[in-house]
């Protein structure tokens, strides 16, 4: 984790010692155990809640910590070489993720970095794919669940054909929701790498994330998305840059 982070901030997005950074979303300063030390020494954290933020408070020693709201960011524009979130932009509602790209375009420097972080535990999914394959699953029983006798759920075993089918008529889809739709068909096309096939959810999530980003103005500097770019078993990335 420590190496892939590393790999990130300082190869992909350019960050040296003495950049100021912000990181939104800090919670309880995971990342901030994870970076470079040399990175450490212009480093601020932004977190809304306030048990987060006493927490981080009390361990992350050096960190300078701000209670803000990402979609208002308390600094004045340009402060910032980058604006880093782990596992933060893609929680954010549409509206939200909006509102905080602007704000993030504010207060990075022309040509700041924009760098979303994804943890992608490694885990069979190609094991998984190929007995799905195998065998042609599709659901085969549906199963009514009780919450408290006020909703009825049912949870329908699908298979891939079932997905796939799924996948092109989101491909189809248009509206504020069209990024994630589009994700979709190109995740869980037919022929997909299995392995991303089944983290579908993270990988719709960052791939529509990025389409949001470029549609904010941003430029793509680097990811960890697209064709050849290898597993990320352990950390996937967006890096975007604010124009000059």
């Amino acid at each position: 984790m420590k190496e892939a982070i590393d790999r990130v901030l300082r190869g992909e997005a350019g960050l040296a010692a003495g950049s100021a950074v912000l990181e939104v979303g800090a919670a309880g300063g995971f990342l901030w155990k994870h970076i470079p030390g040399e990175l450490r020494e212009n480093w601020t954290q932004a977190e809304k809640d306030p048990h987060a933020a006493l927490y981080a408070r009390r361990h992350c020693n050096g960190a300078r910590f701000h209670l803000a709201d990402v979609k208002s960011l308390p600094f004045p524009a340009a402060s910032f070489d980058a604006v880093v979130g782990l596992e933060c932009f893609d929680s954010l509602s549409l509206e939200d993720l909006g509102r905080f790209l602007a704000e993030a375009a504010r207060v990075l420097k022309p040509g700041g970095r924009l760098v979303h972080l994804k943890d992608f535990p490694d885990w069979p999914g190609s094991a998984i794919a190929a007995r799905l394959n195998a065998f042609g699953l599709r659901a085969l029983r549906r199963e009514p669940v009780s919450l408290d006798g006020k909703l009825e759920l049912r949870f329908v075993p699908l298979g891939a054909a079932d997905i796939e089918e799924l996948a092109r008529a989101a491909g189809r889809e248009a509206g504020p929701t069209a990024p994630y739709a589009r994700a979709l068909a190109t995740v869980y096309s037919a022929g997909a790498d299995s392995d991303r096939r089944f983290r579908l959810p993270m990988f719709v999530s960052a791939l529509a994330l990025r389409e949001t980003f470029l549609a904010a103005g941003f430029e793509l500097v680097s990811d960890s998305l697209g064709p050849g770019a290898g597993r990320p078993e352990v950390m996937a990335h967006i890096v975007a840059r604010r124009p000059a």
